[in-house]
């Protein structure tokens, strides 16, 4: 009877312990979707990328990162973790501009690029610098932009304002929201 009796309260205890185990089990369908979405590795990861853009045989912009994360699907898209260099060029093969940013994302069907973090951009012709955190390069229409907080060194003054446009050579641009302009000495 004993050994009957404890059968019993172990059998209750077990289907006790079970039932709570399922009714406490809760799946969200957004984490759900989350972990099973296509898009969350990437299909190709590349250390020390580098790429070499070209047209008619003139080389016009390289672009350097130490790594690259690739996603192909409906939108694919490159992710460069760790940053990017790029430098466009003449038809001379003379170095124009450079961008540096310690993240960014391409969308190459879009020819849109996003540029975050310690973003730079240099004008070599006209020995101007840009600063911002964020910046949105268009390569159909050939321009940058950004509704960021901004600065541009040039020779002899530096300028802020937020938000600009420009081409992606940075030699017509509008700066919204001028907020300050602070006249340098050449001397210093």
């Amino acid at each position: 009877m004993f050994n009957l009796r404890t059968r019993n309260i172990f059998s209750v205890i077990a289907i006790a312990t079970v039932m709570a185990m399922l009714f406490s089990c809760e799946n969200d369908m957004k984490t759900i979707q989350k972990f099973t979405q296509g898009d969350t590795l990437p299909d190709e990861m590349i250390r020390d990328f580098e790429m070499t853009y070209t047209d008619s045989g003139y080389t016009t912009f390289k672009l350097t990162s130490p790594l690259l994360y690739s996603f192909e699907g409906a939108e694919p898209k490159m992710v460069f973790p760790q940053g990017l260099f790029v430098q466009s060029y003449d038809k001379n093969n003379n170095l124009k501009t450079t961008l540096r940013a310690n993240y960014a994302i391409n969308y190459p069907q879009r020819k849109l690029m996003e540029v975050h973090k310690n973003v730079v951009v240099e004008n070599k012709e006209r020995g101007e610098l840009l600063y911002t955190e964020f910046l949105i390069w268009d390569q159909r229409i050939k321009k940058i932009h950004t509704e960021a907080f901004i600065r541009i060194r040039t020779a002899d003054k530096i300028l802020f304002g937020k938000g600009l446009e420009a081409d992606e050579g940075f030699k017509k641009r509008t700066i919204r929201q001028i907020s300050g302009e602070i006249l340098v000495n050449a001397d210093e």
